[in-house]
């Protein structure tokens, strides 16, 4: 994927053949103030719904090192229920759960199968 510009859109259009999608934006963690992280981008992830499931998927150019890990996870983070809840990236990396319950996987893994959501 070396000089092409990696898109959400490729994700979104690759879900959208199973599951209504839409966004969301969760709010501050506990303790920290809507406004209280203006340099940061906001937390937006996609939501893919197909009754009776759920799943919140969180695209990613790249996690580099565990602090951009635990930054792009935060968001995931602070929605209280107990769907998957997901990270893809373009980096090439095993597909894993994190300690927090997080499942990160690589874009081409993700989109290749359909039923990715529900077999990783």
């Amino acid at each position: 994927m070396r000089g092409r510009p990696w898109s959400t859109s490729a994700a979104v259009r690759g879900l959208a053949r199973r599951y209504e999608i839409g966004a969301c934006v969760p709010g501050p963690s506990e303790g920290e103030s809507a406004g209280s992280n203006e340099d940061e981008p906001a937390g937006t992830c996609f939501i893919c719904e197909s009754a009776p499931k759920r799943y919140y998927v969180r695209p990613v150019l790249s996690l580099p090192d565990r602090e951009t890990r635990q930054r792009e996870e935060s968001p995931l983070l602070r929605i209280r229920d107990a769907f998957k809840k997901v990270i893809v990236t373009t980096d090439s990396l095993i597909t894993s759960y994190t300690d927090s319950g997080v499942l990160t996987a690589g874009l081409f893994d993700f989109l290749k199968d359909e039923k990715s959501l529900d077999t990783l």
